[in-house]
């Protein structure tokens, strides 16, 4: 009956990551009635794959030749220009949106041409209303260093100074990303790409 349950949920469209999802769900909470001897054996203990059909799709990162073909638009475009750096330091960095963010100058070493990542920057709903807050990394593994190529620390030079290094958030400031007084958000990264 599981099994069947879940070929109903991928003919009515259900993605296999979805299926998946509610697997997991489910799976521990019979596994609980089976912990408390309410069920003698947990029904969805089988490879779901040997059920359904894995029909996901693997995302393949930007190929080098379109990376550049993109970056080269974007610095020779009268209007897109301006976020040239930024995207280099995207592409050549591996970081994510937030995290360059909430890169702030103190954050970078020219001597040892290295950034390091230690925060990063969200905006979220509060009590009345949207607000950015820096958060820390969620494990270890998101603090890092990042070598920088030459033309990486120059991309980071210039966006240091046309930057407006005294916007503050929860304590925070020296953004690289920050103008006009006011702090770069994902959103603002995400639209400037579409």
């Amino acid at each position: 009956e599981v099994k069947l349950f879940f070929l109903k949920l991928q003919e009515e469209g259900k993605k296999f990551a979805s299926i998946r999802s509610v697997r997991g769900i489910l799976r521990p909470a019979f596994q609980m009635a089976v912990d408390d001897n309410l069920i003698l054996k947990n029904p969805i203990d089988f490879p779901l794959s040997s059920v359904v059909v894995n029909d996901s799709v693997t995302r393949e990162a930007i190929s080098n030749k379109d990376m550049l073909r993109f970056l080269r638009f974007v610095q020779h475009d009268i209007h897109f220009s301006r976020y040239y750096e930024a995207f280099y330091i995207l592409f050549h960095t591996g970081m994510r949106i937030s995290e360059f963010c909430g890169l702030t100058v103190d954050d970078i070493d020219f001597s040892a041409n290295t950034l390091h990542v230690r925060r990063q920057l969200l905006y979220r709903p509060f009590d009345a209303g949207y607000r950015s807050y820096v958060q820390t990394p969620k494990t270890t593994a998101g603090y890092r260093t990042i070598p920088l190529s030459p033309s990486a620390i120059q991309a980071l030079r210039n966006l240091i100074a046309r930057a407006d290094l005294n916007v503050e958030v929860d304590g925070v400031s020296g953004f690289v990303s920050a103008k006009n007084g006011s702090e770069c958000k994902a959103g603002d990264i995400q639209r400037q790409l579409k």
